[in-house]
This record gives C-alpha cells, sequence and structure tokens, in this order.
C-alpha cells in the first residue's frame, strides 16, 4: 500500500514539474486598443519566456485569431482564424525556417466546421483591420 503511494506521489510530481517548464513561465503581457474605440482590445500578446501567444479582436469584442509567434511576425505552430460569429472558419499551420515564418498548411472550413476548397465569397474577414489577412496559399489541405 505504501509502495503504491509512494509510485503515485512521485508520477504526479513528474507529471506536475515537466508542465511548468520554462518556456510556459509567464513573464507579462501587452494590451493594444483600438484606436476609435479605446475600450475595446485590438491585440493582446502574453509574453513566455521562449514565445509569445498573440491574440486579435474584432471591434466587436470576439476573438479574431489567435496563435504563438517566437518574435514579432515569427508565427509558428497552429493558428486558429474566426468569424465574426465566433465560429472557427480557418486553420492555418506555420513553421519557423532559418528565421522565417513558412505557411505550411491551411483548412478553410464552413460555418458547420466542414472543411472545404477556398472560394472568394469564403473569404469572411471582412473589416478593415483583418481584410488583408491572407496567404498565398488558396487551397485546403484535406488530408495529414
Amino acid at each position: 500500500m505504501i509502495k503504491n503511494s509512494l509510485i503515485i506521489f512521485i508520477l504526479t510530481f513528474t507529471i506536475i514539474a515537466c508542465k511548468e517548464s520554462s518556456s510556459e513561465t509567464k513573464l507579462d503581457e501587452s494590451i493594444e486598443y483600438y484606436l476609435n474605440q479605446p475600450k475595446v482590445v485590438f491585440k493582446k500578446t502574453i509574453h513566455y519566456v521562449d514565445f509569445d501567444s498573440v491574440y486579435y479582436f474584432y471591434d466587436n469584442g470576439l476573438l479574431f485569431k489567435k496563435g504563438k509567434q517566437f518574435e514579432e511576425n515569427q508565427k509558428f505552430g497552429i493558428w486558429k482564424l474566426y468569424d465574426k460569429d465566433s465560429d472557427l472558419r480557418e486553420i492555418r499551420e506555420w513553421f519557423t525556417i532559418y528565421g522565417e515564418s513558412q505557411i505550411n498548411r491551411v483548412w478553410h472550413l464552413n460555418k458547420k466546421g466542414d472543411t472545404l476548397a477556398w472560394r472568394y465569397q469564403d473569404s469572411i474577414y471582412q473589416q478593415p483591420e483583418f481584410i488583408n489577412d491572407t496567404t498565398s496559399i488558396r487551397f485546403t489541405v484535406y488530408g495529414l
């Protein structure tokens, strides 16, 4: 019984220690507001030791996109983009190669969350700050 308790304690301690790595230690955060709406958040950046988590918001206060970056504009990992109704509409996968962000894959989604091929009428980011947030990839990656 004591042996089992000791094993559980060691496993629990190990899991907790692994989750709190230095790269996940929050340093601080910064917030930018819309110029014409000084109480509405435009961009929130949470700074960690090794990267930043970045969140952009529509002028209605809902999330537009979120993802991670190493330095300003060095995106990496999965970035998710939402429409003004909070529906997930696009997923982008970024790699940083030789200090430059490179888009790897893009998935375009309809309001139901189904993957679809990109069409001009699916350009749903109709707010001036985000309308040009596009990639050179105009096709959906269907498989992994």
